[in-house]
């Protein structure tokens, strides 16, 4: 069988990006968790403690037209930007944020001894890879 795959490349940036905000907020305050407590009665304030996010460091993977309208509205609360993108957006970079070179990994998700230590080996051996200039099997390019 055979089907063709299509993306859309721009659609509504700004819409994604103030949805993405609106998810960070509603985590750093605990709209949801408010929301539950006080729908079963409880007014208690005891873990419902958010923070500023004026002043924090926010890194943003991906700096197309999304990752760079987040990046806007973030520059708005007065985060500071880091991002990672293959090709570094110049608006953002004029917007003051850094493109470090840092490895990025996802872990909450893989938090037990057995991932860690495959993550461990795993990187390890993609470091050693590019180190030696041979391919790993595990490049995305």
């Amino acid at each position: 069988m055979r089907f063709t795959v299509s993306r859309v490349p721009a659609y509504s940036p700004h819409a994604v990006a103030e949805h993405t905000l609106a998810l960070i907020l509603a985590l750093d305050r605990k709209i949801h968790r408010a929301y539950a407590c006080v729908r079963d009665g409880n007014f208690a304030l005891d873990g419902l403690l958010g923070f500023d996010l004026f002043g924090r460091t926010v890194g943003i993977v991906g700096i197309g037209k999304i990752g760079a309208a987040v990046a806007q509205i973030l520059h708005g609360f007065g985060c500071h930007l880091l991002g990672y993108d293959v090709m570094p957006n110049s608006d953002c970079r004029d917007m003051g944020m850094k493109f470090p070179n840092v490895l990025v990994t996802a872990h909450q998700a893989f938090f037990t001894r057995e991932a860690l230590r495959a993550i461990v080996d795993t990187t390890l051996e993609n470091v050693s890879a590019f180190e030696e200039q041979r391919r790993s099997g595990n490049e995305l390019l």
